[in-house]
């Protein structure tokens, strides 16, 4: 909170022609983009990390004012603004004689989806994440975060990035094994839906091998860093 993105005040420096060490910031200095707030109070302060930062009485100890968005959110208001970036990609489809293309569609690996200046997706995050590991069980009736990040809106350390999400149709282990000498097969007329392939191991063991929903999240920013220092220095130019 004591931040000069917070405060819009640096620390008191020697400016020549001054006697005194001034605090300088958009508080209180002119500049040639936006002039200066003092004429236009809520339009300045609306975007910024203060909630009900009206004027110069604004209290900036009151901790319940501090706004719980991280600087992503409003700095990089969308992803892959110049080359298009994959954000889906289905396994299942892998295999068939289609026409094939790197961003659309290949043999070996399947279908993709690719998307370029995308509106990201707005979840709490402390900066600590979880990670899915290989063993580890999934709920086949829904979607497997392979990397959720931590924190809520209780968590005084979360504030609300940026994301993308790259979702994905994949394989997943139904079973390992069968019981000695039983053979799989489905039954027809059951309403059951399903998409995979009845495995064969070497030992003779059969397992079935379903397609499951996945998703990965990557915070926004993460790699464009010096993207998103060259805009902080140009919009907080003094």
């Amino acid at each position: 909170m004591q931040t000069v993105h917070w405060t819009w005040l640096g620390e008191p420096v020697q400016i020549q022609g001054r006697y005194e060490p001034v605090a300088l910031g958009k508080i209180n200095a002119l500049n040639n983009f936006c002039i200066g707030i003092q004429s236009n109070w809520s339009g300045c302060t609306s975007c910024h990390a203060g909630f009900g930062w009206e004027d110069a009485n604004f209290d900036f100890s009151q901790a319940s004012a501090v706004d719980c968005l991280a600087c992503q959110t409003c700095h990089i208001p969308a992803g892959a603004v110049k080359d298009p970036t994959k954000m889906y990609w289905d396994w299942s489809t892998a295999g068939q004689d289609l026409e094939e293309d790197v961003h659309t569609y290949l043999k070996i690996k399947g279908s993709f989806i690719y998307e370029n200046n995308f509106t990201p997706e707005y979840y709490w995050h402390s900066g600590i994440r979880d990670r899915y590991l290989f063993g580890d069980e999934i709920d086949p009736n829904q979607v497997t975060i392979l990397n959720p990040p931590a924190g809520d809106i209780s968590d005084p350390t979360a504030k609300i990035f940026p994301f993308k999400v790259h979702r994905a149709r994949q394989p997943y282990d139904l079973s390992p094994f069968t019981p000695s000498g039983a053979e799989l097969s489905f039954v027809s007329d059951t309403n059951t839906i399903f998409a995979g392939d009845l495995i064969t191991a070497e030992d003779g063991s059969i397992y079935f091998q379903p397609q499951v929903e996945n998703q990965g999240l990557y915070v926004l920013g993460h790699d464009s860093r010096a993207w998103f220092r060259l805009r902080l220095r140009r919009s907080h130019a003094a």
